[in-house]
C-alpha cells in the first residue's frame, strides 16, 4: 500500500499509527530506522496528521533513533547536531573541546567531554549510528604536525570503530574531505578520481575512508569529502 499524507490524514488516529508502524518495521529490516512496536499507541493519541509534513511528524512520534556525535562542539558538527535534534532525533556529543566551544552545544544534546583517543565504551550504550566529525583540520599544521594528525584523526577514528563494533553499532556517517583527492586533473572532481593527497591531512583522511571500506563486511559507512562548508541557518519568524 502508498501511505501518503493524504490517505493517511483520512484515517483514525489508530489506523494512521498502524499503517506507518508497518511501513517502518518492513524497511527496518533493510538497517535504514529502528524497529518500533505498537505498545506506545495504546496509551495517548498525538495530534492528528495533516497537511505535507504529516510524515515527518509521525516519523519523530514513533522512531527516537539515538545518535553519537564526535566533534559535536565544532562548526559542522555542532550544526548538525542541531539539525538532528529538529529532526526528532535523539543526540549524544563527545568532543574534547580542543578546539570546539561547549557553548555551541546545543543545550537540549547530551554533552560528553572526551577524546576519540580514550576509551570510548561507556558512551556506546543505546547509541543507533554515530556521525564522525572530530579530528584536526588544518592543512598547515597538519605538516608541522603529522604525528599529531596521524594520531588524532587515523587512529582516533579505528579507536571509534573498534568501539563501536564491540558495542554492535554498524552505521557510521564520516566527515572527510576533498582534500583526500590532492591537485585535481579535471574539473568537478568526480566521487571516482584519483586520490593523491598533497598534505598529511588529506593523507589521514584517506587513510581513513581506506579503514571503512576494509570494515565493510559489517559497516555500512559513507564518507563526505566536501571542500569549505558554509552554513546559514534561519529561525521561522512568529506569525503572531
Amino acid at each position: 500500500s502508498v501511505y501518503t499524507p493524504e490517505v493517511l490524514a483520512n484515517r483514525s488516529w489508530e489506523r494512521q499509527a498502524e499503517s506507518l508502524i508497518a511501513c517502518y518495521n518492513a524497511i527496518s529490516s533493510q538497517g535504514i530506522v529502528k524497529a518500533v512496536d505498537a505498545q506506545p499507541f495504546s496509551l495517548s493519541a498525538p495530534e492528528k496528521l495533516s497537511g505535507p509534513d504529516a510524515v515527518n511528524r509521525w516519523v519523530r512520534y514513533i522512531v527516537k533513533m539515538h545518535i553519537l556525535v564526535t566533534g559535536g562542539a565544532g562548526y559542522i558538527g555542532s550544526v548538525a547536531t542541531r539539525m538532528l535534534l529538529d529532526a526528532g532525533f535523539q543526540v549524544r556529543v563527545l568532543d574534547d573541546l580542543s578546539t570546539g566551544h561547549r557553548d555551541a552545544v546545543p543545550t537540549d544534546a547530551e554533552f560528553v567531554q572526551v577524546s576519540i583517543l580514550d576509551e570510548l565504551d561507556q558512551h556506546m550504550k543505546g547509541i543507533d549510528a554515530v556521525m564522525h566529525f572530530a579530528g584536526k583540520s588544518l592543512v598547515g599544521e597538519s605538516m608541522q604536525k603529522p604525528d599529531l594528525y596521524w594520531s588524532v584523526n587515523r587512529d582516533g577514528s579505528e579507536n571509534l570503530i573498534n568501539a563501536m563494533k564491540r558495542n554492535g553499532i554498524s552505521k557510521l556517517v564520516f566527515s572527510s574531505s576533498a582534500a583526500t583527492y590532492g591537485e585535481p586533473t579535471s574539473i568537478p572532481i568526480k566521487e571516482d578520481a584519483v586520490t593523491l593527497p598533497t598534505n598529511v591531512y588529506g593523507e589521514t583522511k584517506l587513510a581513513v575512508d581506506q579503514l571503512l571500506a576494509a570494515n565493510s563486511q559489517w559497516l555500512s559507512s559513507v564518507s563526505l569529502r566536501y571542500f569549505n562548508v558554509a552554513v546559514i541557518r534561519f529561525k521561522p519568524q512568529s506569525q503572531n
